[in-house]
């Protein structure tokens, strides 16, 4: 084996800055907005049914 043969390895370095949570957080204000509006869209509909409900009534 010559010298030209050689490998040379480094030592592992860790990435540059931490790793990002940007896409996840966002994905999860997302479905905390959907959430949310299923929520408000469900309790206007019950509230709904039951007012029409005691006009025939």
């Amino acid at each position: 084996m010559s010298v030209d043969d050689r490998v040379t390895v480094e030592e592992p370095v860790a990435a540059s800055g931490p790793a990002r949570n940007g896409p996840a957080g966002l994905l999860a204000l997302v479905a905390t907005v959907c959430v949310v509006g299923v929520g408000i869209a469900a309790i206007r509909a019950i509230i709904a049914q039951r007012a029409s409900r005691a006009s025939f009534a």
